[in-house]
């Protein structure tokens, strides 16, 4: 096999029925895009192209930064899209010029609405969650906890 000296990328080429050289960065042509975007990561890396069809682009940057809002909290998207953000500034990159980084902006909401929208939790649950909870905000807390192997109780 011949080597062509270019550096191969997972995510595949435009077919030659779209635009021949990519425009440059905006975000109504990246929103009027993203579809195609989408579908570029999706061939790519399934997973990744899934969850990226759960956000959309909400601005761009003269850094070449796209920021990608997340249309309702969801864990696993965001950390997909967060871990494959390398993947999807090439997928981008077919369409636009100049992207550099891209961030994700994670959706408002609090996890009452997550837990409404997803599915119910149980008792257990929902008390270990209010108890990670109760770690994150009180480090002292959740020192005292790990070196007095203490048990909190409602």
């Amino acid at each position: 096999m011949r080597d062509s000296g270019v550096e191969s990328s997972s995510v595949s080429p435009r077919p030659a029925s779209r635009v021949a050289r990519p425009a440059s960065l905006d975000l109504n042509l990246l929103t009027e895009r993203w579809d195609d975007v989408v579908a570029a990561a999706r061939e790519a890396r399934p997973f990744l192209g899934t969850a990226l069809g759960r956000t959309s682009p909400s601005a761009v940057n003269a850094r070449g930064e796209v920021m990608l809002s997340l249309e309702r909290p969801d864990e696993i998207a965001e950390q997909a899209i967060i871990n494959g953000a390398d993947e999807v500034a090439r997928a981008i990159a077919l369409y636009c010029d100049g992207v550099t980084r891209v961030r994700l902006i994670p959706a408002s909401g609090t996890a009452g609405e997550r837990t409404a929208t997803s599915r119910r939790y149980t008792a257990e649950e929902v008390r270990t969650e209010r108890i990670a909870n109760l770690r994150r905000r009180d480090p002292t807390l959740s020192a005292a906890m790990d070196a007095l192997d203490l048990e909190l109780i409602e």
